[in-house]
């Protein structure tokens, strides 16, 4: 299996068992919030990570100033993606808005972590691969 498609199956992977364990509590009461809306909201983070592993995935096989520019592009858009997110739910007034934009934005930090080590990892790998074809 290639690395980018090894990526996007370990990341997503991860990816699915953060958001299933999530709204898994949410649904069994361990916090209270509502629970369709955090499910739609984790629709949403997701389709928002699936498709930042798609984007990146061709990309770590480049190295240097390509890959460092599509990491930060990705990282800018997924967290202006997920503050619009935020403030439409502040804007409606939802009820619990508070609560539930905090676990939004939990939720969102984990896979931002999870998505930088991975990606750094897989970087990291591509640039040691190279270095010993070299020797």
């Amino acid at each position: 299996m290639s690395e980018s498609k090894s990526f996007i199956s370990k990341f997503l992977s991860i990816v699915v068992g953060v958001i299933g364990l999530h709204v898994g509590l949410v649904a069994l009461h361990v916090f209270p919030v509502d629970f369709f809306t955090i499910l739609k909201l984790d629709v949403v983070l997701l389709v928002l990570y699936a498709a930042g592993a798609l984007i990146m995935a061709p990309g770590l096989m480049r190295h240097g100033e390509s890959f460092v520019n599509r990491f930060l592009i990705l990282t800018t858009v997924q967290m202006l993606a997920m503050m619009g997110v935020i403030a439409a739910l502040a804007y409606v007034k939802l009820k619990g808005a508070l609560e539930i934009g905090f676990h939004t934005v939990s939720v969102f930090l984990i896979l931002l972590i999870i998505q930088s080590y991975f990606l750094v990892k897989n970087s990291n790998s591509t640039v040691d691969k190279d270095i010993n074809k070299g020797e």
